[in-house]
């Protein structure tokens, strides 16, 4: 039986305490638990956050683990006018950011990035 006079949105019936969070059944019907952060929430995802950027920085600078010649398709001759020593990744006299190895500036692979 409805109750008259009462606003149905707004009827309370109680409320749980569920793990030491306490969730109020109080609220509008369009409104839910979904919809209330608690402090202990944003607290958790701060610790969280904070826990996690030192993790993160720590990639921050450092270098590439260098891939085998073969993963790349790596060759002594140039493929057309492109070759290892106009490549981005080439470091004079003979070597790769990339490529492990030693580098014919002649050479050329599949990482090939014009400089510029």
């Amino acid at each position: 039986m409805p109750l008259t006079g009462v606003n149905p949105e707004l009827e309370v019936h109680g409320s749980i305490d569920l793990l030491g969070e306490d969730f109020s059944l109080s609220r509008k019907k369009n409104m839910n638990s979904a919809n209330k952060v608690s402090r202990r929430f944003v607290l958790r995802g701060a610790v969280a956050a904070a826990g996690a950027v030192p993790v993160l920085l720590s990639g921050v600078g450092a270098a590439y683990a260098k891939v085998p010649k073969q993963s790349v398709s790596y060759r002594e001759t140039p493929n057309g006018g492109n070759s290892c020593s106009i490549c981005a990744n080439f470091v004079a006299p003979s070597s790769c950011l990339l490529v492990e190895g030693a580098i014919n500036t002649d050479g050329w692979c599949g990482l090939f990035k014009t400089k510029g």
